[in-house]
């Protein structure tokens, strides 16, 4: 299916007292963090590869005090291989591999089922001639 996946973020996130809390740097990473969680499908689930990665991308000079107060302050909460973004699933309930694997799985049905019914439409799967097929005559 073409076409950009979105992930949700409250028009308040700028002024919520946890982002307040942090640097600039840390609001950088979790910002990061939620929209390679919604482009890769994690569920807001984050390695430890991943947030060094999402530090550089987002020009980060400390990655790990940066990720030291998103933790502090319970936007990001440790889970045993990296982070998990505190309420992504809650939030961006449209942007969950379930969710998108299922609209996936829903649009490749109406594209076989559209299919299946222009060949009917054309004599049974019998594809129309080709104007460009050469006739000897």
């Amino acid at each position: 299916m073409a076409g950009s996946r979105w992930v949700r973020m409250d028009v308040n996130y700028l002024s919520h007292p946890k982002v307040l809390a942090v640097d600039p740097e840390a609001v950088s990473l979790h910002v990061a963090a939620i929209l390679w969680s919604g482009d890769q499908l994690t569920d807001g689930d984050v390695s430890a590869g991943a947030a060094t990665m999402l530090g550089g991308l987002a020009r980060i000079r400390r990655p790990a005090r940066a990720i030291g107060q998103l933790v502090e302050v319970g936007l990001l909460v440790p889970d045993g291989s990296g982070w998990h973004v505190h309420d992504f699933e809650v939030i961006n309930r449209q942007a969950t591999r379930s969710v998108v694997e299922a609209e996936r799985e829903a649009w490749a049905e109406r594209q076989s089922r559209a299919r299946s019914r222009r060949a009917s439409r054309n004599g049974h799967g019998v594809s129309p001639p080709d104007d460009t097929t050469r006739h000897d005559t």
